[in-house]
């Protein structure tokens, strides 16, 4: 009984022995080793520990250089990028203030066109309105040496008697080149045919005696106005017809255009 106390107590005492050793072993192995000052370390270390993680060597200082270069490339960046925002900014200002003068000039040009269009035909209703003043003045000094042609005929006795309404005619020539008469008012009244008429004035001028035939036989009375197309014209003594100015104006233009050519 004894004995085998004995010998249970020796394989507890060796038991702990070894799990003492066991640990001091391990404890060594965790613990840093220091060499001395210029050799190199070599660090062992046991299978089932694990290996320390890499650190960097390089210093804080180049890291923060780095990271300084980094930040001045992206400001650099940015400064050419807002240089590039700005010009492009400057261009189209430049352009648009140029489309904004040509518009400008463009309404000023359209604005002097119209103003000038304008002064063109101001003047020319102006003329119009001369021409027809005039026109209208030329009318009222016919119509009053009318009317004073025809107070010194009927006071010559020369008219028919319609004083109520004045709407007869009245021979405007007492007495032609050769001196013959003209028909009184009262030989008119009587039925006079027209024949042997001198002629008479009217608005347009001398009415000869062939016009004078022609005119009463289309029924216009003595001393009234004879159309154009009725008149005989300078061959007769009177005013040109239109027809004679016509012809004068092409026979003019004719000699002109021949007085060129020969020239040439």
């Amino acid at each position: 009984m004894n004995s085998s106390t004995n010998r249970h107590r020796s394989l507890r005492i060796a038991a702990a022995s070894a799990v003492i050793a066991l640990s001091a072993a391990l404890t060594a192995c965790a613990a840093p080793v220091t060499a001395p000052a210029g050799d190199p370390v070599v660090v062992t270390t046991s299978s089932t520990t694990p290996a320390p993680p890499v650190v960097s060597s390089a210093p804080a200082e180049e890291q923060a250089a780095a990271r300084s270069s980094s930040a001045a490339s992206v400001s650099s960046a940015a400064s050419e990028s807002s240089e590039s925002a700005a010009s492009v900014a400057s261009e189209a200002s430049r352009a648009a203030a140029e489309q904004a003068a040509a518009a400008q000039a463009a309404q000023e040009q359209a604005a002097a066109e119209a103003e000038a269009q304008r002064a063109v035909a101001a003047e020319a209703e102006r003329v119009a309105a001369e021409q027809v003043a005039a026109a209208q003045a030329a009318r009222e000094q016919a119509a009053a040496d009318a009317q004073a042609r025809f107070d010194a005929a009927v006071a010559a006795g020369n008219c028919t008697d319609a004083p109520a309404d004045r709407v007869t005619e009245c021979v405007g020539v007492v007495e032609d080149a050769a001196g013959d008469p003209v028909p009184s008012g009262a030989e008119l009244a009587d039925g006079w045919d027209g024949t042997g008429v001198r002629g008479w004035w009217d608005s347009r001028g001398w009415v000869s005696e062939e016009t004078a035939a022609r005119a009463v036989a289309a029924g216009i009375p003595v001393g009234g106005d004879v159309p154009n197309y009725l008149r005989c014209g300078t061959i007769c003594g009177e005013s040109p017809t239109s027809g004679e100015i016509q012809s004068q104006n092409l026979e003019q233009q004719e000699q002109a255009d021949t007085g060129q050519t020969t020239g040439g």
